[in-house]
């Protein structure tokens, strides 16, 4: 059975017939009848398809209003055989709103087009019903371009004729589209109108489209969330300009409200495929990241030779300011690792020295680290330098003695200029200096600095005491009472308790340490710290008496905690251990002297298999041993072979 264009009733039971495409029938959606399509029983064949190619035409046509010559031609057919098929008046009014669109900047010609568009408009009857105008419901049925149904859409947009845009959305399907202009209409459309669905159908056809755009819109308009991710992701792999990604990129992250996760996915997707944001942006992200995962994953997408030197520095940056510790390493670590030559800027480094929200351990382990990864001694002689200048709290003169361990030794003028300069750290001053002294080893051109210092002061009274004190007992300037430096020798006078302390701070290490003056110091009531203890077993030379030392060293020790724990840097590996542990692989002893400290040791420490931790992991001991990345001295192997840490 066939049934005209003109006849959408059921000669049965007068029931509506709707369109089934996929085998170009109509179906009667109430007693199942079904009729073909047989064009030929109304005549219109000729002017349905002359309007159909009007409106392929106008697909190819461009701002040059290129091709145009094809789609008058098709027009004029129609005018020709039915001007009056609402296809004729369809396809008339299509072509009026392209030119209307491609002319804006000739008033007059935009006049004259607009004007026939909205006569071509009013020919239509409205409200659409396909019910009542069967004949125009068919021939969008009958229009099987997806490129063609959109172009409509958006004519129809136009003058807000919702019943039309329906009708013909109806089995629209945005991944059909073919051509590059539909898609650009589409996409404009769909961001317009928030109906996402289509651009994540767009995506999916074989059309060509304005990737760079898509990528921008995408980033600035779409939802957050995993099909944002895959979209961008898409967009790349279609083809997006490195630069205007990177551009949008960093854009995107800088302003964007969405959640860490989304930019995060988004950011990972866009480096692993070749786009990457800028410097700033990516700093950006690490300081909202906040926590290890995020960060080191970004991080670990970011392969060697695409961060330029501008970027490479303002994720350093990034990294020593806004992250934790332990983050902060090993994320410099995987950049370093990565290939990239990191340079470490003073101002972010005196940042992370001054932060309130990390340890002095963290903070000297970060810049551990950093000399690690060679960071040049003028540059830590001027971090250290610049850091003095900042005011700090109790906790400043530790850390000032744990940088002077890194730098070796700090220059005379560092000294001098925090003695005669400085007048903001107050009550604490007196104890920075004496940090900062103990790893000052060419003194002379002190001495007039100190004098000076005596002569005019600067600080408050108080203060100023407590640092003429320091200078005196450096042997900068003369005691307070005439005597010169305090400590042994001074014409038989009783030895301070922290005598050997602060002797042992300013002197191992360098040329001027004297095992005799050891001897001399060890008065009956001298206190040592374990921090001094450590210092005296790693660093100070094995002479023949050094165990006795030690022995007695350990007995005066004052406040000792329940473990006294140090870092080590062997094998090119950052070692957290206690003492014991800490002297078995970082030693320089003879066998015999090792044998005779060991048993002082294991009173301070009885566990022999305890938990260490070496390049911020924490592992047995043991198993530490037993990878072999530590080498063990010769003097301990013995012991910790009978030990069984073999």
């Amino acid at each position: 059975m066939a049934v005209s264009y003109k006849q959408r009733r059921c000669d049965t039971c007068g029931g509506t017939l709707e369109l089934d495409k996929a085998d170009d029938v109509y179906v009667c959606v109430y007693c199942g009848n079904r009729y073909e399509r047989t064009e030929s029983y109304d005549g219109q064949f000729s002017v349905r398809y002359a309007a159909t190619q009007a409106l392929r035409a106008l697909l190819d046509v461009d701002s040059s209003l290129g091709h145009w010559d094809l789609v008058q031609t098709n027009l004029n057919d129609c005018q020709k055989i039915d001007p009056s098929y609402p296809g004729s008046i369809v396809a008339h009014l299509a072509a009026s709103i392209i030119r209307v669109r491609f002319l804006m900047g000739n008033r007059e010609a935009v006049r004259t087009d607009l004007a026939q568009a909205q006569a071509d408009y009013a020919k239509l009857q409205h409200p659409f019903d396909p019910q009542v105008q069967d004949v125009e419901a068919d021939f969008y049925d009958g229009l099987e371009s997806s490129d063609i149904r959109s172009l409509l859409i958006s004519v129809f947009n136009t003058f807000k004729d919702d019943e039309r845009v329906a009708y013909i959305r109806n089995g629209f399907n945005a991944g059909d589209i073919r051509t590059e202009s539909a898609a650009g209409d589409l996409m404009n459309r769909a961001f317009s109108t928030e109906d996402y669905r289509q651009i994540d159908e767009l995506l999916q056809s074989p059309a060509k489209l304005d990737t760079d755009a898509l990528f921008t819109r995408i980033l600035d308009e779409y939802p957050e969330g995993q099909q944002k991710v895959d979209n961008v992701c898409t967009v790349i792999v279609r083809g997006v300009n490195g630069q205007s990604g990177r551009d949008a990129l960093s854009s995107y992250l800088m302003s964007s409200q969405d959640s860490i996760e989304t930019k995060l996915g988004i950011t990972t997707g866009c480096v692993g495929r070749g786009v990457i944001p800028n410097g700033r942006a990516l700093a950006s992200f690490i300081g909202a990241a906040y926590d290890e995962s995020r960060v080191l994953s970004i991080l670990a997408a970011v392969k060697g030779g695409v961060l330029n030197d501008e970027d490479t520095a303002a994720v350093v940056e990034a990294l020593l300011t806004k992250v934790g510790a332990d983050t902060m390493t090993k994320g410099l670590n995987a950049l370093a690792g990565a290939g990239y030559y990191l340079t470490f800027a003073q101002k972010p480094m005196v940042a992370m020295l001054s932060r309130d929200d990390l340890q002095v351990k963290e903070k000297a382990t970060a810049f551990r680290a950093i000399c690690g990864m060679g960071l040049p001694g003028k540059r830590r002689q001027s971090v250290l330098s610049a850091y003095l200048d900042v005011p700090g709290g109790e906790d400043k003169p530790q850390l000032v003695d744990l940088l002077g361990e890194q730098i070796g030794a700090v220059s005379p003028m560092t000294a001098e200029n925090y003695l005669v300069g400085n007048h903001a750290d107050g009550a604490v001053k007196p104890r920075v200096l004496a940090a900062l002294l103990t790893h000052v080893t060419a003194r002379e051109s002190l001495k007039l600095a100190a004098k000076r210092y005596v002569a005019s002061g600067g600080d408050s009274g108080a203060v100023r005491d407590e640092v003429v004190k320091v200078l005196g007992e450096e042997g900068l300037v003369r005691s307070p009472d005439g005597s010169g430096t305090s400590g042994a020798g001074s014409g038989g006078s009783a030895v301070a308790a922290d005598a050997l302390e602060k002797y042992l701070r300013r002197t191992l290490g360098t040329s001027r340490y004297e095992p005799q003056m050891v001897d001399k110091l060890m008065a009956p009531n001298m206190r040592v710290t374990g921090e001094a203890l450590v210092r005296f077993l790693l660093q100070a030379p094995d002479e023949g008496t050094k165990a006795s030392k030690a022995s007695k060293m350990i007995d005066a020790l004052a406040g000792v905690p329940e473990h006294i724990m140090t870092t080590v840097t062997v094998g090119g590996h950052v070692v957290e251990a206690p003492i014991l542990q800490a002297y078995l692989i970082a030693n320089h002893d003879t066998a015999s002297t090792a044998q005779a400290i060991l048993p002082l040791l294991r009173r301070l420490e009885p566990k022999d298999n305890c938990r260490v931790t070496c390049d911020g992991t924490v592992v047995r001991f043991r198993k530490l041993v037993q990878s072999g990345d530590i080498p063990i001295p010769p003097s301990t192997r013995d012991y910790c072979a009978s030990i069984r840490m073999f």
